[in-house]
């Protein structure tokens, strides 16, 4: 099984994509309706890193065996091609069982989409069917019975994980370094890790999906 979180950014043309929002009709003062535009176009930038569609993969980590990795473009010149390839190959190493926190809802659609970008192939496509356990461990839509859930931080803290990047969060990543960034993975893979534990006695009965 692979164990893995996606890290991201708003693409740089991001904007390109935005648009101009529209202003309610009832709207007639010229100054509000440019500061309603700006309101809105930056609201749509801001979260950007958390459309599929507007933002650009910057790290990704993963656990196979125990053994992590975390790859982040730019390092050892590797561009986002680069890692999404990385990523497919590991993914298909594991035959596509793999564990992740809100994977089915984010990380996958986000991979796919930045995939389509670069013309990247995936040799196996995950299974994104809802409402089962395995090969897909969706440990937030499990969690929750795939509707609304808190953060695997909050979740973390509520259930006395330990959790060795604190201060940090998904919306630090743009701005963070290559040293910041790396120990922030390992971070959030360490919790996957930690929660998948916790969990399998109760919701997996001890045992991993496994192709047959």
């Amino acid at each position: 099984m692979i164990t893995f979180d996606i890290e991201t950014a708003a693409l740089p043309n991001a904007i390109d994509f935005v648009g101009t929002p529209k202003a309610p009709s009832n709207y007639k003062d010229p100054v509000k309706i440019a500061e309603y535009v700006a309101e809105k176009s930056a609201a749509e930038l801001e979260h950007a890193p958390l459309d599929p569609d507007l933002c650009t993969v910057r790290a990704i980590g993963t656990s196979i065996n125990g053994t992590v990795a975390v790859n982040i473009v730019g390092e050892r010149g590797m561009d986002e091609r680069d890692l999404l390839v990385w990523f497919w190959g590991q993914f298909a190493g594991q035959r596509g069982v793999c564990c992740g926190y809100n994977i089915l809802s984010f990380d996958f659609p986000v991979l796919l989409h930045r995939s389509m970008e670069w013309a990247v192939p995936v040799p196996m496509p995950p299974s994104l069917a809802r409402y089962r356990i395995g090969p897909v461990y969706d440990l937030y839509a499990i969690l929750y019975n795939w509707g609304p859930g808190r953060g695997l931080k909050w979740v973390a803290n509520r259930f006395g994980l330990d959790v060795k990047s604190p201060g940090d969060s998904g919306s630090d990543v743009a701005g963070m370094d290559y040293e910041r960034l790396r120990a922030y993975l390992n971070s959030e893979i360490s919790l996957l890790e930690q929660l998948y534990q916790r969990m399998e006695p109760v919701y997996f009965g001890g045992r991993t999906w496994e192709r047959p």
